[in-house]
């Protein structure tokens, strides 16, 4: 809490803040009569405990009781209750507009690592693929495996009926040779001296403020370029993951990827293949066994002025692309999606999704996510999403392993 009583910062109590999750949500009150703009809060490091991002900027702070939350990321190792310092800066609007600063202070109590309940929904466990075992001396018998019962039944009868929609992120290309998201901002933030989080504690709006503070020094023009070199595919085949979805029966995937891995992916497949990057492509979407719809939500490389990656490009999205976030609910709400390469961090995706969620509560399809190491709070986060999490083996070629899940998955026929 502050020292003052004209800006007030604290901590969401209804929130507790554990070492295990340490996710901090901040209220931030304007108590006094005047309009603030432009307000900049600050807070200083400590040794024993670091916030991220540790800067906060809202262009506009009415007075009166309404709340302003912000999410930020908290690292300590310790439990304990700690007081971090820092500035605000801000313009007081009015006839004779004029600045002001004042120091403030965060009181946040870290509890213990919360004990992991004892019933929970076990992440499934992927075996090893293999269909025979042969002994020494004796013929070829079917592995234990294969009589346990089909943890993945409903997938492939979902498969079968053509119910299923592949949402693929970032990570599904790393095995081609092309960054994932973190990394992809990591390098762009370094060039401008722009202080990131390090991937465990960064949120999607880190790395999303992060793009846009290299906009905002170096130019939209510096920053497509960048992505044009970083994320080239020049002599980059897709990969076995890549061709493996391409066998599958699914006619649209929704993609947060700027490359055309998929794209080629599908058309070495014998399949044709309609893009969809705006509004007005929609209307030629296909419907054809032999066809798939690939719909880039945040854009297309050779289509620069469609890429999302920014947070102004992230305000826009929602105003100049209507008919692309209305198919995105529409296919959230009715599909079974197979999330491949996706983390879960994107903020604006995940509204979407919570709308959808609290709209049809525990009628929402079941979907699955294959991650290869997952904390313990993102599984329960998933599962309250009615998202399986598939669990590859986290060390080994993970492309290989993603290929060979993938492979697995022959629709089942119907009953």
């Amino acid at each position: 809490m502050t020292q003052s009583a004209i800006l007030q910062i604290q901590v969401d109590e209804s929130q507790p803040i554990r070492v295990d999750s340490p996710k901090v949500t901040l209220i931030i009150r304007n108590n006094s009569s005047d309009l603030y703009s432009n307000v900049n809060i600050e807070f200083e490091h400590r040794r024993d405990i670091r916030l991220y991002p540790a800067k906060i900027h809202l262009a506009r702070l009415a007075p009166g009781p309404a709340d302003i939350k912000k999410v930020l990321y908290l690292q300590t190792y310790a439990a304990g209750s700690y007081v971090i310092r820092g500035r605000a800066n801000y313009f007081v609007e009015g006839r004779d507009r004029h600045a002001k600063a004042m120091e403030v202070e965060l009181h946040i109590k870290v509890e213990p690592v919360m004990a992991p309940e004892r019933q929970r929904i076990e992440p499934i466990k992927v075996p090893n693929l293999t269909d025979k075992v042969t002994l020494p001396g004796k013929t070829s018998i079917s592995n234990s495996i294969t009589d346990k019962p089909d943890r993945y039944a409903d997938l492939k009868d979902s498969l079968h009926k053509g119910n299923v929609v592949a949402f693929v992120g970032a990570g599904f290309s790393i095995g081609a040779g092309l960054p994932g998201w973190y990394s992809l901002i990591g390098e762009l933030a370094q060039r401008i001296g722009y202080e990131l989080p390090p991937a465990q504690w960064a949120t999607g709006e880190a790395l999303i403020d992060a793009a846009q503070a290299y906009i905002n020094e170096q130019g939209l023009h510096s920053l497509v370029m960048f992505l044009k070199d970083k994320l080239d595919t020049t002599g980059k085949p897709p990969t076995a993951a890549h061709q493996a979805l391409a066998r599958l029966p699914i006619s649209l995937v929704l993609t947060a990827n700027y490359d055309d891995l998929l794209e080629r992916a599908y058309r070495d497949a014998g399949k044709r293949v309609h893009i969809v990057v705006r509004d007005s492509d929609i209307p030629f979407m296909r419907r054809e066994p032999d066809a798939v719809n690939i719909v880039k939500l945040y854009g297309d490389l050779d289509q620069p002025d469609t890429i999302v990656l920014a947070r102004q490009q992230y305000e826009a999205f929602f105003l100049q692309r209507p008919q692309m976030v209305k198919l995105l609910e529409t296919e959230l709400g009715r599909s079974h999606v197979l999330y491949l390469g996706w983390s879960h961090s994107d903020p604006h995706f995940n509204l979407v999704f919570g709308e959808l969620l609290n709209r049809f509560g525990d009628f929402m399809r079941t979907g699955h996510a294959v991650m290869f190491d997952l904390p313990e709070a993102r599984r329960k986060e998933l599962e309250r999403k009615h998202i399986r999490l598939v669990q590859l083996p986290a060390h080994g070629d993970r492309t290989g392993q993603l290929a060979a899940w993938l492979n697995s998955l022959t629709p089942a026929p119907c009953a």
